[in-house]
Parts: structure tokens; sequence; C-alpha cells
């Protein structure tokens, strides 16, 4: 009896070993490329990408899933598992009620904001929920790097709690660089820049045939430029990664944003690959997107040449999509910002509406006007007559379908052409679902929906809840997670958080908005 039971124990022990567990999260790579439609990694050569959705679990309805579809306020998403209404900000214009930032009552537009004051809104927040940043760092016991050369996606990212974020400085002004920018940011790592003039600095001064255009080229800074023997735009964020990898062996987290394909997309607003504008050769989207992908390559090579990749959860995602078709802002240089906004901020104002929202902008009553995809207004008087009478204005703006507005906390809606629900089959993405995730006291007290393809601010935008600026890729890869396995139904980006940390094998944890897609 003894010998059975000793036989059965070594068995139990050698079967053990044979079925080792697999291995453990040790590190995570978020990797957010901007303005990337859910349809990119089947329509463009993108076989990196596939790689991964391959070798993981993809979301195939997967959803930004809030209003507004915007950068400054997906990468906060993305970083708290907040939804907008619950953020410091929740719009790209941030009203500065409380006196945070300085004297109540102030307007700022949050994509401007300084990398301190990102911080400072962050703080307000208090310690719940757990931040990206702080959740890696705490529970994988390294540092977590934010990285981006447009400053206010790093920003977003980063200072929810990033040891360092890193992201491209001001031009240098004169010299045999003048025009180039190095890496910036917070707290970098020694070694990081390198002398002036190295591989991780840009020539972001030309504009490369796009001058004539509403949101010009600046050089390299988001575009790999054919010819200039370089690694610009997407390809830089990938090469400062490789970098904080060798510099320090002992990170835990990479947030990395990726602008190319945002830029390409405003500029051109085309989504079939190519179209001619008098843009220089290699500015255009099939380009753009190749060359995220090749980024993403870099960084998942450099993962399995260190041996990393087996413990490494990987996050592919997008903070928007975006839709093109019919372009209603104003045509002409450096248009696209006076399309963007109307009104006077602390930190810039925009004077020159462009006439498709004209008739909203003569109402003294405007503080400040944002479009894009869908038209928001903030108004000095809130009253349920005032929200009437901008709402019927706004009703009356080109390409318009529905009007909501803030009442009591809540949007509802005031105007409409249509009693359907479109959007019926999912509920997630119902206008009334997405309009109350942004619904808070810094919220626009009327919001304009508008028709697919309908864009006020560039040829191709984003913003609203149309089915091509709301689609986006998800996929995780890494420990824990299904190989191959496609999940239909809600997913958004508000869920990547919750996802992440029931991925790190801990409770779902209180005060986040979203909810665990896979793992425990």
């Amino acid at each position: 009896m003894k010998t059975l039971l000793v036989s059965l124990a070594l068995g139990a022990a050698f079967s053990s070993v044979a079925r080792a567990a697999p291995p453990k999260v040790a590190r995570v790579v978020l990797i957010v490329i901007d303005q990337c439609r859910a349809d990119y990694p089947n329509r463009f050569p993108m076989p990196r990408v596939n790689e991964l959705i391959s070798a993981g679990t993809s979301f195939s309805e997967a959803t930004v899933g809030h209003l507004p579809a915007v950068t400054v306020v997906s990468h906060a998403v993305i970083a708290t598992g907040l939804f907008p209404g619950h953020l410091p900000w929740g719009d790209e214009l941030y009203p500065d009620t409380t006196g945070l930032l300085g004297q109540p009552g102030k307007l700022y537009l949050s994509a401007r904001l300084e990398f301190d004051e990102f911080e400072k809104l962050y703080r307000s927040l208090g310690k719940v929920p757990e931040s990206l940043p702080a959740l890696l760092r705490k529970t994988l016991g390294g540092p977590v790097y934010a990285i981006g050369s447009k400053g206010y996606s790093a920003s977003c990212l980063g200072a929810a709690g990033a040891d360092s974020t890193i992201t491209l400085g001001d031009p240098i002004e004169d010299g045999r660089w003048a025009g180039f920018r190095g890496p910036a940011g917070s707290k970098l790592p020694p070694g990081l820049v390198g002398p002036v003039g190295g591989p991780l600095f840009l020539d972001t001064h030309g504009t490369h045939g796009t001058a004539h255009l509403e949101y010009p080229q600046k050089g390299e800074l988001y575009i790999d430029l054919p010819g200039t023997g370089r690694d610009g735009g997407d390809l830089w964020m990938a090469n400062v990664a490789l970098k904080v990898m060798r510099l320090d062996p002992g990170w835990r987290g990479l947030l990395i944003t990726m602008p190319g394909v945002d830029r390409v997309g405003h500029l051109l607003g085309e989504f079939s690959g190519r179209v001619d504008l008098g843009q220089g050769p290699g500015i255009h989207l099939e380009a753009a997107v190749a060359t995220a992908d090749r980024a993403v390559g870099r960084i998942v090579d450099r993962l399995r040449t260190d041996g990393l990749l087996e413990e490494t959860l990987l996050v592919v995602t997008s903070d928007h999509g975006a839709t093109a078709g019919s372009f209603l802002g104003d045509a002409g240089p450096e248009r696209a910002y006076d399309n963007w906004y109307f009104g006077a901020a602390a930190n810039g104002a925009h004077r020159r509406p462009s006439r498709a929202v004209a008739p909203l902008a003569s109402l003294s009553n405007v503080r400040f006007i944002a479009a894009d995809t869908m038209v928001r207004a903030w108004l000095a008087d809130r009253s349920i007559a005032a929200l009437v009478q901008a709402g019927r204005v706004a009703f009356g703006l080109p390409g318009v379908r529905e009007v909501h507005g803030l009442v009591n906390g809540r949007y509802v809606r005031l105007f409409s052409r249509s009693s359907g629900d479109p959007e019926s089959d999912r509920p997630w993405l119902r206008p009334r679902v997405l309009l109350n995730t942004l619904a808070a006291p810094h919220a626009p007290h009327v919001v304009a929906l508008l028709g697919p393809g309908v864009t006020y601010g560039t040829r191709g935008d984003h913003g609203g809840d149309q089915d091509d600026v709301q689609r986006i890729p998800l996929v995780f890869t890494g420990p824990g997670v299904a190989r191959g396995r496609v999940v239909s139904g809600q997913a958004r980006l508000v869920d990547v958080v919750p996802t992440i940390r029931s991925l790190l094998g801990l409770s779902p944890g209180g005060g986040y908005d979203g909810e665990p897609l896979v793992g425990e």
C-alpha cells in the first residue's frame, strides 16, 4: 500500500511538471493606432496586426463606446476605464467650473493642456479607480512608459501615473538642426535623447506639398516620408520603445500611441488608399497604415528577440475610426482648427467659424462650439428656453439628423428627422446611450448628431456616433488569452483596463465604468 501511495505521489508530481502552469503576465504593451478603423486590417496590408489577431482574442463588434469619439477623450478613457462624463474633462473643451487650473469658469481647449495640467486634472479623481499605469506599476513591480509624438495623446496616457512620458519637444530654432525636434516629456530615462541630431531627432518643419490644405503636414512628425534616411511618424514611436527596452530591462509597461493614420485620414479624407490633392509622394492612407503595421512588427520582433514575448500581454486598438463623404467645413490653408472650434478659451481663441456652423455661432448665448462629425455647443444661459432656441438653430444646420439637450444631468432629444433607432440591434450604440456617457456638469449643453459621412472639420473626421467612427479594432494576445478567438457583442474602450486587470489575475475592482472582456 505504501509503495502504491508513493507511486501515485510521484506520478502526480511528474504530471504536474509535464503540465507546467502557463506563463503569467509579466509585462504589458498597449498600442493605440490613432484613427484605425475596424476594417483596415482587412482592407490594407497589415500582416503584423493580423498575426496578433490570429494569435489572440479579437472583438468583431468593438466600438469606441462613448461620445465624443476624439483622441483627447478616448486616450483618457483607455487610461482610466471611465466614461467621459466621469473624467475631469470629457470633450475638446474643458470648462474649469471649480478652478482646478486657475480662475473658476475659464474655458480650456483640452488638446492644448500641458502635461502638468493633465496630471493635476487626473489627481482630482483621487485614488479610485486605479489608472492603467498605476495598476501595471503596482502589480508588475516595474516602471511604465507612455510614448507618442502627439503630445496630448501621450499625456493622456502618461499623466495618469506613468513613470515617464516621452513625446517630441519644440523645434530647434537655429543652427544646423533648425526645424528638428528631439525627445522631450516628463522624467525621460537617462541616455534616451543622445546627441542633438541623433536618430531620434526628426525634421518637422516641411509641409511636403500640403500647405494649401486644411491640415498641413509637419515634416516627419506624423508620417514616415520616403527618401529622408530617418524613421519618422509611427516608426519613431517604435524606435523610442525599442530604446526604452534596451535602456531599462526592468520595464513593465509600454503605452504607445501612433498618430500617422489619423493625420493622413484628416488630411485627405479618403479611405480607399490613394488620392492626389497635390501632396508629396508617400503621403497617402495605404502608406500610413502600412507604416503603423511595420511599427507594431518592430515592437513584437524585439519582444521575441529579447525572450519576452511569451510573458507579455499585447493590446492593439484605436481611439476612434473615421468617416468621409460630405465635407461641410471651409476649405483652405490651415482651416482645420477654425472649422473644429469657435469661441475664446484661455489657451486658444478661434473667431472664424465655418459657414456650416455660422448660424449657431451667431447666437449671443453660445460660449463655445466644437464641430467634427457631431456639433456641440456650450451655452451661457442653460434654461430650457435657451436650450430649445439653440437646439432649433442647430437642427437647421446642414447634415444634422437629431439634436439633444442636457437637462438635469441627462441628454434628451429635442429635435429629430426620424422616429426609428438605426442601431437598435446594438443597444450600446444607441444615440442616447452614447450621449449619456458624456453627460456631466462640464458637458456641452446642446449636441447635434450628423448623418453618415458628414464631416465639419476636415475631409476625413470623427467625433460622433456614425458606424465608421465608432467601430475600431481591439485585440488581446498573450498569457491567459485564447488563440484565434473572435468574440461578438459589446466591447468598448472603457473595458480595456478592467480586462487587463482580469488578465493580471486581479479581482474586478470597484469604480470602473467598463467590464472585463476576457480572463477570470
